[in-house]
């Protein structure tokens, strides 16, 4: 049986994919580039779809037998709507993931919360307002939103300045106390709040001043010193004290216009159960359909942690990656029929290099995501569009980039991309691959070379 691909002749005998080489490529073969350009291939739409996926496994299998692949270890899944598989390597065996793991926490936390869950940020007083003295104090209710949390949005400080505008236009002139920080939100089942906290950030919405940090030299005097960013990234492996920078600028900003005497919020303190508070504020952040935009599109560790913090406060009472981490076990195994011995998990983001996880499970999560809910379009929509934004703006450059959704994955001597494709025929195709070991760069063109020539199809 002979098919034609582009101007090549391939002949398909006994389920092996034969390339015909010239003499010319032959001898040059020492010099030809280590990633062969699949995208090159087109195929003919005369033949059933079955001859198709062979066609294109054949490809994928010579291709992937190559010497340069020899140190990567593969996990890959390639399967059509229906689920009729494309192609298969090694799509049982747990690898790790890097951030295509924000698949697993962006879909649970989505599915679980609802695309218009919103965080409520309170701001309390335990005073009574009297000639326009409050005597008494503030306390800020933390939350996990990753906008207010962190230091890395410079929309908080505008937040914060909208804060201290209400707070005046209540006929506040003066606060005789303190503002106090309560992060009881982050507390375990025994009540120890942890909220200290290294992930890579994102600074690419910070502001000026957020690009400074206060340390402390040699000599134990303070100093600004800069967060330097790598030329080609926003991202920074910094510590995080949830929502003390948030308290802390809500206080200054009341210090600068008089109304309190402190510079800093109070972050050692319990809350004592009996005290009687009066909500001033409240604050509700983006819709949760927005928060994983960012998540997927962007990669963003910080929001993809807070985010799995989120699901252990909302459904067990406790915002640690533990909880939530437990409340995605849950939902995988009931509603996917995914059960915990098919991967490990250890956070949010896919940061952990102890994070294990199957492309086949990777796709499963797709197909649910695809298939059996009405948030489709929501995270469908959160997911990276080819030459277009986030993580994949300037890969897989193809006349039908667009037709395709990804999220990418990164660590040291991990790459990864998952997602949905549909082809040129109207196939409409889910896959992940697996990379762990061997040259990123080589690896990353490999996946790109994979995605054209499921673009092809």
């Amino acid at each position: 049986m002979k098919f034609w691909i582009k101007n090549s002749l391939v002949i398909l005998l006994a389920g092996i994919l034969v390339v015909p080489v010239s003499a010319k490529s032959a001898k040059s073969r020492k010099s030809a580039p280590a990633v062969p350009k699949l995208s090159s291939f087109r195929i003919d739409d005369v033949y059933t779809d079955s001859i198709k996926y062979q066609i294109v496994a054949d490809l994928l299998d010579k291709t992937l037998r190559q010497k340069a692949y020899r140190k990567t270890r593969f996990g890959i899944q390639i399967q059509d709507e229906l689920g009729n598989p494309v192609f298969s390597l090694n799509s049982n065996f747990k690898l790790k993931p890097a951030s295509t793991l924000k698949i697993v926490t962006t879909a649970v936390a989505l599915e679980k919360l609802g695309p218009d869950f919103r965080y409520k940020t309170v701001i309390s007083t335990d005073g009574e307002l009297e000639n326009g003295i409050l005597d008494g104090n503030l306390i800020i209710h933390g939350t996990a939103d990753p906008q207010l949390s962190g230091y890395f949005d410079g929309e908080v400080i505008s937040i914060t300045s909208a804060w201290a505008n209400q707070i005046q236009e209540m006929g506040i002139s003066k606060i005789t106390g303190s503002v106090f920080l309560d992060n009881s939100y982050y507390a375990d089942e025994n009540g120890n709040v942890k909220t200290r906290f290294v992930t890579v950030a994102m600074f690419d919405q910070a502001a000026k001043s957020q690009l400074t940090q206060t340390v402390k030299n040699k000599k134990g005097k303070e100093v600004k010193r800069k967060i330097r960013l790598r030329r080609s990234s926003s991202r920074k492996l910094v510590q995080v004290n949830m929502n003390q920078y948030l308290g802390n600028l809500l206080t200054s900003e009341l210090y600068k216009r008089n109304l309190i005497e402190t510079k800093e919020a109070e972050t050692d303190f319990d809350l004592p159960k009996d005290i009687h508070l009066s909500a001033l504020i409240v604050h509700e952040s983006d819709p949760l359909s927005e928060i994983i935009t960012r998540t997927n599109k962007k990669s963003d560790n910080f929001y993809a942690d807070q985010l799995v913090r989120t699901l252990g406060y909302e459904f067990l009472g406790t915002g640690n990656i533990e909880a939530g981490i437990r409340v995605i076990e849950g939902f995988l195994r009931f509603h996917m029929n995914i059960n915990e011995s098919e991967y490990d998990m250890t956070d949010g983001s896919g940061l952990s290099h102890d994070n294990q996880m199957s492309a086949k499970v990777l796709t499963r999560i797709l197909s649910y995501m695809s298939t059996s809910t009405p948030n489709r379009d929501y995270f469908y929509n959160s997911l990276s569009i080819p030459t277009v934004d986030g993580t994949l703006a300037n890969r897989i450059h193809h006349p039908l980039a667009e037709n395709m959704r990804g999220k990418t994955g990164s660590i040291s001597g991990v790459v990864s991309l998952t997602g949905y494709i549909s082809s040129n025929s109207g196939k409409n195709l889910v896959f992940s691959i697996m990379c762990n070991g061997g040259s990123s760069r080589r690896l990353k063109s490999l996946e790109d070379e994979i995605c054209k020539l499921l673009l092809n199809l």
